[in-house]
C-alpha cells in the first residue's frame, strides 16, 4: 500500500482553536461593536443605509482599519512564540508530527479565527442590507468583506514570515510594521531622490507604488491578485524558513545569515536615503554634490554600525569595515553616475522625426474645466514647438524655489510616443514668462483648442441641457434653458475661444464661470466649464441684449462702501460700523471703486509684491455680508498703490 502523507494535524489545528479562540471572540466583538452595532442601529433608527455605509466601508474607517493591522500581527505572535522560547521550541518539535505539519496547522488555526470573525458580521450586514432594501447592493458589500479578508491574511502570513526571520516576539512585532510599509517607503523615497538628483524626473509617480503594501493599500476598484500573490509567496517562504530553521539560532535578532546581510544593508541603505533626502528638501538651492556624498557617507555609517551592534550584540563592532568601504564605493559610484549624467537622461531630446505624437500638459489651463487631462497632439508644428521648448528648458535649467506660495512656477508634463512605440517622459517646474513664445504658439493653434476645449467637440450643442453663468462677486447664478440662446451662446464662446491668445488671456481678468451641462447618448450627465472673461466682448454684448450682463457683473452702483485691507485683516462687517482710517483705505467715489473693480485678479495671478492687498465691500442689497477680492499691483490704480506704499513706510 502506498504511504499516505499529510501536510495537516487535525489534532494541531483544534489545541491552536482552544487554546488561542479567545482572540477570535475578542477580535469578533470589536469588529461587531464598531461595524456591525452602528448599522443595526440605524436600521433600527428607519434611517437611510447607503450614507452610512459608504462612510463605514472607506478604507479610511480608523477602528476597522486598526483592528485589521493589529489583530492579524498579533494572531501571528501568539501562534508562533514558542519558536522564540528555546525550552518551548525543543518540546514543541519533539512531538510526532513533521515540521510541515505544525507549520500548516497553525497557519490554517490563525487564518481560521481570523475569518471566522469577519463573516460572521458579513452576513449579520448583508441579512440588514437586504431588510432595508438600501442602494449599496449585497455584491458590492461582499467584494469589500473579501477585500478586508485578503488584506487581513496577507498581513497575518507577512507577520508569519518575520517571525521565521527573527529571534524574539518582540523583534517579530516591530519588523512585521517596518516590512509592511518598507517596499513602498523605499520606492518612493528612491523615486523623490532621483527627482531631485535627475532633472526631469517624475519622483511624484511614487505614490503609483502604493498597491506594495498590504498595509497601505485601498479599498477601491484594484485588483484583488495583489493581495492573492502576498500570501502565495510568503506563505511558501516561511514554510521553507520554518523547516530550515535551527534552534541554535532561535534567539538571535536574525536568525539567517542571509537576512543578516539584508538587515544590515538595508538599515545602512535606508539611512543613507532619509539624510540625503533631507539634504536635498533642505538645500535644494544651494545643492552641492561634495555636500551630498559627505552626508550620505556618513549617514551609511551610522547606519552600518548601528545595525552591526544589533547583530553583534556589542558596541565595539569598528573593526568590521570591509562591507561598510565596499558600500561606499558603490554608493558613491552610483550617485556620480546620476550627477553627471552619464546615460544621458536629462539632455536627451528626440528629434522630431522619431517623434508619434506627444502628450503636453501644463498646469495652468487646468482650473476650471473638464478638459484638463493630458493632450494629445500630431501636427508638426505643435510637436515642433514642444521640442523646441523641451530643448530650452534644458538649456535654460531652472531650479525652483522651496517656496510652494510663488503661483510664477507651473508644472510642465512631456510625455513623448516615439516612432518605435516606446514612451519618453519628463516633468518641470518652469516660470512662466520664460516661455511665452512657445506657450502663445501653441495654445493659438487650432488642435491645442480643439483638443483642449470640449465646447468644439463635434455634436456637443446637441448634448447641452442648459448653461448655467455663475458670477464671481454676485450670489445668483444664470440659467440658460431656451434653446436658441444655447445654440447662440455656444456659438459665441467658441468665436471668443477661437480668436484669443495665450497673451491675451495673461492680460485678462475672469469675471465668472460658464458651466455646459450635458448629457451623453447614454443618459449619463456630465459638465464642463471656462472663465468668462472681460475680453469676450461678442459674448458681453450678447448677454447685455439679453439683459443677463446686469446680474453678472458688479457695477459701483451695486456697492455701498469699499474697503481695501492692506495687511490681510478684514472678514468682518465691523470694519464699516466701526471706521478706522489707519488700517483700512475706504473708498466711496463710484470712479475708483470701478477702478478698483477693473484691477480684480484670481488668487492664483496674485505673485506679485502686494500679496497682501485685498479688497471688501459691502453691497447695497445685502448689509449683513461682507465680499472680498484680490487686487494685482500691475492693475492697481495709483491711489491704492500710494496708500500702500504710505502704511508701510510709517
Amino acid at each position: 500500500m502506498k504511504s499516505k502523507k499529510s501536510f495537516f494535524s487535525k489534532i494541531l489545528f483544534i489545541n491552536d482553536i482552544k487554546i488561542y479562540g479567545w482572540l477570535g471572540l475578542v477580535y469578533g466583538f470589536f469588529l461587531f461593536i464598531t461595524m456591525t452595532l452602528p448599522i443595526i442601529t440605524e436600521y433600527i433608527k428607519e434611517e437611510p443605509l447607503q450614507y452610512f455605509f459608504r462612510d463605514l466601508f472607506m478604507n479610511y474607517n480608523f477602528p476597522i482599519r486598526a483592528l485589521m493591522v493589529t489583530v492579524p500581527v498579533v494572531m501571528a505572535i501568539v501562534l508562533f512564540r514558542y519558536l522564540h522560547v528555546n525550552k518551548a521550541y525543543t518540546t514543541i518539535h519533539s512531538y510526532p508530527y513533521t515540521r510541515t505539519q505544525m507549520f500548516n496547522s497553525h497557519i490554517l488555526s490563525g487564518i481560521c479565527l481570523l475569518i471566522v470573525p469577519i463573516l460572521f458580521n458579513e452576513i449579520i450586514i448583508l441579512i440588514i442590507n437586504s431588510l432595508a432594501k438600501s442602494e449599496i447592493s449585497n455584491t458590492d458589500i461582499v467584494n469589500w468583506f473579501i477585500k478586508l479578508i485578503l488584506t487581513t491574511i496577507a498581513i497575518y502570513i507577512i507577520s508569519c514570515f518575520i517571525g521565521m526571520v527573527v529571534g524574539s516576539s518582540l523583534w517579530q512585532l516591530i519588523f512585521t510594521y517596518i516590512f509592511l510599509i518598507l517596499p513602498t517607503g523605499l520606492i518612493v523615497l528612491i523615486k523623490f531622490l532621483f527627482g531631485l538628483l535627475m532633472y526631469g524626473y517624475n519622483g511624484s509617480e511614487a505614490v503609483d507604488y502604493i498597491y506594495l503594501s498590504p498595509l497601505l493599500m485601498e479599498f477601491d476598484n484594484r485588483s484583488t491578485m495583489p493581495f492573492i500573490i502576498y500570501c502565495i509567496i510568503f506563505y511558501l517562504l516561511s514554510l521553507y524558513l520554518y523547516n530550515k530553521r535551527h534552534l541554535e539560532n532561535s534567539t538571535k535578532l536574525i536568525c539567517f545569515p542571509i537576512f543578516q546581510e539584508v538587515f544590515k544593508y538595508g538599515v545602512t541603505f535606508c539611512t543613507m536615503l532619509v539624510v540625503s533626502f533631507s539634504y536635498l528638501i533642505e538645500f535644494n538651492e544651494t545643492y552641492s554634490i561634495v555636500k551630498l556624498l559627505i552626508a550620505a557617507v556618513l549617514a551609511s555609517f551610522v547606519g552600518y554600525y548601528i545595525a552591526e551592534m544589533l547583530l553583534r550584540k556589542k558596541i565595539n563592532v569598528f573593526r568590521y569595515y570591509k562591507g561598510f568601504v565596499i558600500y561606499c564605493i558603490v554608493m558613491i559610484s552610483v550617485i556620480g553616475i546620476i550627477e553627471l549624467d552619464v546615460t544621458g537622461y536629462e539632455r536627451r531630446v528626440p528629434n522630431i522625426d522619431e517623434v508619434s505624437n506627444i502628450e503636453y500638459e501644463y498646469h495652468n489651463f487646468v482650473y476650471y474645466n473638464n478638459a484638463s487631462q493630458p493632450q494629445t497632439y500630431k501636427t508638426k508644428e505643435n510637436i515642433q514647438t514642444i521640442i523646441n521648448m523641451h530643448k530650452k528648458i534644458i538649456e535654460k535649467r531652472p531650479i525652483k524655489k522651496t517656496s510652494f506660495q510663488d503661483y510664477s512656477w507651473k508644472g510642465l508634463t512631456i510625455k513623448y510616443t516615439l516612432s518605435n512605440g516606446k514612451k519618453m517622459k519628463r516633468v518641470y517646474d518652469i516660470k512662466e514668462n520664460d516661455y511665452i513664445t512657445y506657450l502663445n504658439a501653441l495654445y493659438n493653434s487650432e488642435e491645442f483648442k480643439h483638443n483642449y476645449y470640449e465646447v468644439f467637440k463635434d455634436n456637443e450643442e446637441e448634448n447641452i441641457i442648459n448653461i448655467m453663468i455663475r458670477p464671481n462677486v454676485k450670489n445668483k447664478p444664470i440659467i440658460v434653458k431656451n434653446s436658441e440662446e444655447i445654440r447662440e451662446l455656444v456659438s459665441l464662446m467658441k468665436k471668443e475661444i477661437a480668436s484669443e491668445n495665450y497673451e491675451g488671456i495673461r492680460g485678462t481678468r475672469d469675471i465668472g464661470y460658464i458651466k455646459f451641462q450635458c448629457i451623453n447618448e447614454s443618459g449619463h450627465l456630465y459638465d464642463y466649464q471656462y472663465e468668462l472673461r472681460n475680453n469676450y466682448n461678442d459674448l458681453l454684448m450678447w448677454l447685455e441684449e439679453k439683459d443677463y450682463l446686469k446680474d453678472i457683473v458688479i457695477m459701483p452702483e451695486d456697492i455701498k462702501t469699499m474697503a481695501v485691507s492692506f495687511d490681510g485683516r478684514g472678514y468682518n462687517t465691523y470694519l464699516f460700523k466701526n471706521i478706522d482710517e489707519e488700517k483700512y483705505l475706504y473708498i466711496k467715489d463710484k470712479e475708483k471703486i470701478q477702478q478698483v473693480l477693473n484691477s480684480r485678479v484670481t488668487n492664483r495671478e496674485r505673485y506679485d509684491n502686494v500679496e497682501k492687498i485685498h479688497v471688501l465691500f459691502q453691497s447695497k442689497n445685502d448689509y449683513d455680508n461682507v465680499d472680498t477680492f484680490y487686487i494685482s499691483s500691475s492693475r492697481a490704480p495709483k491711489f491704492v498703490l500710494d496708500a500702500y506704499n504710505k502704511m508701510h513706510n510709517n
